[in-house]
């Protein structure tokens, strides 16, 4: 039988890995040092963003008699995905700023202003409303809770503004949910 020789493994030399550490010192703290820099940078140079969150409860209320008794509404992941499609919609995003009021606050409107070169040909109104609706579109996100609770958060550059925005979603959600119920009864009337 062929027998294999072990070698046996080369020991190591602490001092020597420790030299070795020593002397490629700049290959390992260069990464750290430029990373904490660019962090610290950026912590000081950037514009805060305050979020303002909200929670939800889908509530159907207490189940009705007779006909109008199968009038159950919408799951819970159905009333989440309507909800987000109305977060993108311009009517829905325009009933929140027209209720916030914020289109007329003049710090708004010079920031909004300031970026609306994209929206030419329309007056200044206009541009204003178009830019936060863009804006709002991107700001507001909806998630599914636990149970039937659901989180809004709206994000801004002012905390006042994103808690208005915050409150005037949440109430045209309750709004517009109503509308639908009240549709939904109708159209049971009708039939």
């Amino acid at each position: 039988m062929n027998e294999i020789p072990v070698n046996d493994p080369v020991p190591v030399d602490p001092a020597e890995m420790m030299r070795t550490v020593w002397r490629r010192k700049w290959l390992l703290l260069a990464p750290w040092l430029f990373a904490i820099v660019v962090g610290t940078g950026a912590a000081f140079l950037l514009k805060p963003i305050f979020m303002s969150t909200t929670l939800m409860l889908l509530d159907r209320g207490q189940s009705v008699q007779g006909p109008l008794g199968n009038l159950s509404g919408v799951d819970v992941e159905q009333q989440a995905d309507i909800m987000r499609e109305q977060v993108q919609s311009s009517l829905f995003l325009k009933s929140v700023i027209a209720a916030t009021g914020v289109k007329q606050d003049p710090v708004t409107r010079a920031m909004a202003l300031k970026h609306a070169s994209r929206y030419s040909g329309m007056q200044p109104d206009e541009q204003v409303e178009a830019f936060l609706v863009d804006e709002l579109r991107d700001a507001i996100s909806i998630k599914r809770s636990k149970g039937k609770l659901f989180q809004v958060t709206v994000e801004d550059y002012d905390p006042d503004r994103a808690r208005k925005f915050c409150d005037a979603v949440a109430s045209q959600f309750v709004a517009s949910s109503k509308a639908r119920q009240m549709e939904a009864v109708e159209a049971q009337q009708e039939f």
